[in-house]
């Protein structure tokens, strides 16, 4: 749920959200590489606390986000996290502002910042932000205490104009993983640089045409660590990444809209070293997700302005192999006699995907070929929304959605892998000014395997 607090003062504003859920699922599987039990269970609770406080040229700003395993055979990490508590003050108004505190840094990966920053904008055009102080956040999602002390810094800038923008954003700091089990680990501490230039120009009122390059070195990805029970003890540290992608965006109506773009990217993956060897052994060769990805879409409003149909395709160019999808969606959005967006909505989609390889004497890419489709119904009146579906869009992502790193297939959701699975799911919403809530249901299809999320929140705005 969600609470406001007001404090007695004058020319101030507060708004803000209190939120809690819970989410259970259970897995269930028989497959040899699932781990001990063919049963597992997990249940967790979260809470979710945003607001902020505007008094004069002073406001204070929180978003917290936290979850908590209270029950199950399957007990996941808790998740404790203020990804902002930051005191600002507008030193010349609409001009320079500072700010003291936690705040996400507008960088191009994800980096929250304990420090400092300074943002000028002296006009409606042009603005600068530095920044800097101790790294606050490793990934994934852990939370960094009084030690280590990890330096982070950084500048956005950036002019908008109505007819296109350019913004330029680098940063630089500190970071550390560990991997291995409490009796055998290595820690591993590096600084790392990244950079990111974006922008964008409307040569006519219908069309837009951007681009954006990034690169990030370093970022920090630990991904599957070795457990007390798991035989490897190799796991992926990091990636240098760089991407490139350009992209064009037409709407000459309002019922037509065209999609394309193209996106390259070279990452080189960092292998945590083994830990049985002393000193620790070299890298270890992975896999570099390295593609060039081409990908065409379009909205075209039509059934006699009741609902759309949105053709897709992607080419996707691998070293190792060539992966195409073509298909689409069609939704309704006003069924005949409802002259209104309330009402019944159905929608539906699909795509096939077929994958061809290059590497000679690789016998699994023909699993790969295959039909993924989903749809749903259901009905929109007022604040509420309800949906009732099914999404068959399994795929194999093992070991990362199996229980154990030796799993060659993904047998169960893990519990929390979504849409990993042939799935049969329930969603209902409803939101008034002052509260929401919600649940989602998902069911397999194959197994006896089940999720169920539910949320409660209440929100508020004061003036005085």
């Amino acid at each position: 749920m969600a609470l406001w607090l007001v404090a007695a003062a004058s020319a101030g504003e507060l708004q803000g959200e209190v939120a809690v859920d819970a989410l259970h699922a259970a897995s269930t599987s028989q497959e040899p590489a699932s781990g001990a039990g063919p049963g597992l269970s997990a249940t967790e609770v979260g809470l979710r606390l945003r607001g902020d406080v505007v008094q004069g040229p002073f406001r204070f700003d929180l978003d917290y986000w936290g979850r908590e395993p209270v029950a199950g055979l399957y007990r996941t990490l808790p998740i404790r996290m203020v990804y902002r508590a930051e005191a600002t003050f507008a030193v010349v108004e609409d001009t320079v502002t500072v700010g003291l505190g936690r705040f996400v840094a507008p960088a191009p990966v994800l980096t929250l910042v304990d420090g400092g920053r300074v943002r000028i904008t002296p006009g409606d055009t042009w603005s600068l932000e530095l920044y800097g102080g101790r790294r606050g956040l490793l990934v994934p999602r852990t939370g960094i205490g009084f030690s280590p002390t990890l330096p982070v810094a950084g500048f956005a800038t950036g002019v908008h104009r109505p007819r296109g923008a350019v913004d330029l954003r680098g940063s630089w700091g500190g970071d550390v993983a560990t991997i291995g089990t409490a009796e055998a680990s290595h820690t591993e501490t590096y600084t790392a640089a990244s950079a990111q230039l974006l922008g964008w120009v409307a040569p006519a009122d219908p069309l837009r045409v951007g681009a954006t390059a990034t690169l990030a070195q370093r970022a920090t990805y630990l991904l599957a660590p070795p457990g007390p029970e798991d035989p490897f003890d190799i796991a992926l540290l990091s990636a240098d990444l760089f991407q490139a992608l350009g992209w064009a965006s037409w709407r000459p109506a309002d019922g037509v809209r065209l999609d394309a773009d193209v996106l390259r990217q070279e990452a080189q993956l960092h292998a945590g070293p083994t830990l049985d060897a002393d000193p620790p052994g070299p890298d270890f060769p992975v896999v570099e997700p390295t593609f060039v990805d081409t990908r065409l879409r379009a909205a075209l409003r039509t059934f006699g302005d009741r609902g759309w149909l949105r053709p897709d395709a992607r080419l996707r160019l691998r070293p190792s192999r060539t992966e195409v999808r073509v298909g689409g969606g069609v939704e309704l959005d006003r069924f005949p006699g409802f002259d209104q967006a309330d009402g019944p909505f159905a929608e539906a989609f699909a795509w096939a995907e077929d994958v061809e390889t290059s590497v000679p004497g690789m016998d699994d890419a023909a699993l790969l070929d295959r039909l993924l489709w989903s749809a749903s119904g259901g009905w929109r009146t007022g604040g509420f929304e309800g949906r009732l579906g099914a999404s068959f869009v399994e795929r194999s992502i093992g070991p990362l959605s199996a229980r154990s790193l030796d799993a060659q297939q993904s047998v169960d959701l893990a519990p929390f892998v979504l849409e990993a699975q042939d799935l049969l799911f329930l969603r209902a919403f409803y939101a008034r000014r002052g509260w929401f809530a919600g649940t989602d249901l998902e069911a397999s299809v194959r197994d006896p395997e089940v999720r169920v999320f539910v949320q409660l929140g209440l929100l508020t705005e004061r003036r005085w």
